[in-house]
C-alpha cells in the first residue's frame, strides 16, 4: 500500500499544484503551447497590453522554476508573451509567485502582429531595446515627446524634420 501513495507524492511533487487566473484585459487566441515568454521582474518599457493576473502555486521541493514555468503556460493560454510585476511568497510548503501577463503588439489591437515568430530578434535585445520587426530598437524612460526619437544611447533628441511636401505639377 506505501508504493502507491509513495508514486502519488512523487507524481503530485512533480508539478505545479495549479494556477489561479482573473481576466484583466480583452480575451486573446491561445498561443502554441511552448511559445516565447519574456518574464520581467518588474515593469517592462515598452508599451503593454494586460491580458490577465495569475498565480502560480507549486511545491517547495521543485523550486520556483516549476512556478515560472507554470506562469508561462498561463500566459502562451492567455495569448499573452510577456509575464511581469512578480511578486513571490512562501506558505504552508508550497511557492506562490504573482504577475500580471500581457502582450506587446500593438496596444489597444485585438490581434498578435503579423507573422510567424519570424521577426524575432537574434541575439535577443540587450536590456533598454526592444524587438521591433526583427530589428532592436532603444526604448528611453521616459518615453520621448511627440516630436523626439529615442537614439541609440537611449536619449532623447529632436526628430529629423520631414520633408516638405512636393509642389502639385501644373
Amino acid at each position: 500500500m506505501r508504493k502507491p501513495l509513495l508514486v502519488l507524492a512523487v507524481a503530485a511533487a512533480a508539478s505545479c499544484l495549479g494556477s489561479e487566473v482573473t481576466q484583466i484585459g480583452p480575451r486573446r487566441p491561445a498561443q502554441a503551447e511552448n511559445c516565447q515568454v519574456q518574464i520581467v521582474p518588474g515593469t517592462p518599457p515598452a508599451p503593454l497590453a494586460d491580458v490577465a493576473s495569475v498565480r502560480a502555486r507549486c511545491n517547495w521541493t521543485l523550486g520556483r522554476d516549476a512556478c515560472f514555468d507554470e506562469l508561462r503556460r498561463q500566459a502562451c493560454l492567455l495569448g499573452g508573451d510577456t509575464v511581469y510585476g512578480l511578486s513571490e511568497s512562501v506558505s504552508d510548503g508550497d511557492n506562490y509567485i504573482a504577475g500580471t501577463v500581457a502582450w506587446r503588439g500593438a496596444v489597444g489591437s485585438a490581434e498578435p502582429a503579423a507573422g510567424n515568430g519570424s521577426t524575432a530578434c537574434t541575439p535577443i535585445c540587450s536590456p533598454g531595446f526592444d524587438c521591433q520587426a526583427g530589428r532592436c530598437v532603444p526604448l528611453c524612460n521616459p518615453a520621448c515627446g511627440p516630436s523626439e526619437i529615442c537614439n541609440n544611447h537611449r536619449n532623447c533628441e529632436l526628430a529629423p524634420a520631414a520633408a516638405p511636401p512636393g509642389r502639385p505639377s501644373t
